[in-house]
């Protein structure tokens, strides 16, 4: 953390470095559980640079640590707008859609994730949700 304040405070970098750096802050605040701290460092990442999906990813989880799942559907909307070739903005949200009990649509994202390859470890994390959402009702035929 203090690397990255030093680097910030010496105005030697541009803007997408800035950028980077004020993620990396966030990171690390979310790492300490420090939600708040957290999204401010990823705000100012987005407003140094909008085009990048990660920092909207990163401030969904922060979102979605503190329980606000809106607006982390929102950052996870964002993220995948950017950057729809990647499973972690599809993934994020169909954890937030499962925490607000929408599970159709969480079903939904945890399948596009697992369509676009994710690393193993989410791809585990991403089974064991669809496993915990058990049988999608609604393609079942009512008898």
């Amino acid at each position: 953390m203090a690397a990255c304040d030093r680097a910030i405070a010496s105005g030697h970098f541009g803007k997408l470095d800035l950028g980077t750096l004020h993620n990396q802050r966030g990171v690390l605040h979310l790492m300490k559980l420090r939600d708040d701290d957290a999204i401010a460092e990823f705000s100012e990442a987005i407003r140094l640079d909008d085009s990048i999906a990660k920092y909207f990813n990163h401030r969904g989880y922060a979102y979605f640590a503190k329980g606000d799942y809106d607006k982390a559907i929102a950052d996870f909307d964002q993220a995948i707008k950017r950057a729809p070739e990647s499973p972690s903005g599809y993934k994020g949200r169909a954890q937030s859609y499962f925490k607000k009990g929408i599970t159709g649509l969480a079903r939904d994202d945890y399948n596009k994730a697992l369509s676009l390859n994710p690393d193993a470890d989410s791809r585990k994390q991403i089974e064991e949700a669809l496993k915990e959402l058990g049988p999608d009702v609604r393609n079942m035929k009512m008898q």
